[in-house]
């Protein structure tokens, strides 16, 4: 029997994979907010406290509660860990740009232990969540509830006045950055030298993620070619870019280290790149469909393949 102790979390669309964890057989839930308990995953137990006050109670009884030590369990962790880690260093190899998760790790390489990172809704939001190490509290700031496209940058600025000697980076995507990029002009008149990160797709890359195995074809997902380097001269901020994976390094050292604020191009490539929240997502959704709407979602499938196969013997 499995046991789950959720300490001040709201099971939210994103943490749970659209809903989607697996049944756990006892949980406790604790809260400081009465309404959250309970909710989206029944609770066996519901405390309502301050996560502070109940941990500090629990560490009073901890010679009560702790179990034996368990050495094979600690080997196991410590093996899964070192595999996912391997895992996140094997940056395949990319056509026509950089895979987002090898800018994710070579952030977290150059960023400073106490330095601020914020997300926007791309799906690297995801990437960043699984592999980005955090070493410090309230350093790393994810948009959890689906914030709306582009927060992360107006986010960054507010952090970065409020702690004005921590480093402060904003990764968003093209279409995000669409949102709120006149924030930029905000970012030079104040000084505030957040170091802003675009992975420069031309396309809302989420959305085709979720439309093209479901009907073959994107709609309404291409983005423009914008000239960035004139935008951020424009605004009156640095520029600096990376398309090619060896400069990658030596262009993130550059943004985190430069004076002022900085808009940063990483030309993007995201291959064959499997997110596990959006396969999660698709995973429940196509459960959740009756029969009927399986049998029609096959036939559109189906007729499209024949379709793009005939295209492509034209």
């Amino acid at each position: 029997m499995n046991t789950l102790l959720a300490i001040g979390v709201k099971f939210s669309e994103v943490s749970t994979g659209f809903y989607g964890n697996p049944k756990i057989s006892r949980v406790i839930h604790v809260d400081a907010s009465a309404g959250n308990l309970g909710k989206v995953v029944p609770a066996d137990v519901c405390v309502h406290a301050d996560a502070g006050v109940f941990l500090s109670k629990l560490l009073e009884k901890a010679d009560a509660l702790k179990r034996p030590a368990n050495g094979q369990l600690v080997a196991r962790i410590k093996r899964l860990k070192c595999d996912v880690a391997k895992a996140a260093d094997a940056i395949p190899p990319t056509k026509c740009g950089i895979d987002p998760l090898h800018l994710i790790r070579t952030l977290r390489k150059h960023l400073p232990e106490d330095g601020l990172l914020f997300t926007d809704v791309t799906a690297s939001e995801h990437l960043a969540a699984e592999h980005f190490p955090v070493h410090q509290p309230r350093t790393y700031f994810n948009p959890v509830d689906n914030q709306s496209m582009g927060w992360s940058l107006p986010a960054a600025l507010g952090a970065q006045r409020a702690h004005p000697t921590r480093a402060v980076a904003a990764l968003t995507g093209d279409g995000c950055l669409m949102m709120s990029l006149v924030e930029l002009s905000t970012a030079a008149r104040a000084g505030l030298p957040v170091k802003v990160f675009v992975l420069d797709d031309r396309a809302y890359h989420y959305m085709q993620m979720l439309q093209q195995p479901a009907y073959r074809r994107t709609t309404a997902t291409h983005l423009a070619k914008l000239d960035y380097q004139s935008l951020a001269h424009g605004f009156g901020v640095g520029y600096l870019e990376a398309t090619r994976p060896d400069q990658l390094d030596a262009v993130v050292k550059a943004a985190v280290c430069h004076a002022g604020p900085v808009l940063v191009r990483i030309a993007t490539d995201y291959g064959d790149r499997k997110i596990r929240w959006i396969e999660a997502v698709r995973d429940r959704f196509t459960k959740e469909l009756s029969a009927t709407q399986k049998a029609r979602f096959l036939a559109r499938i189906a007729a499209r393949e024949i379709t793009n196969a005939d295209k492509g013997s034209d």
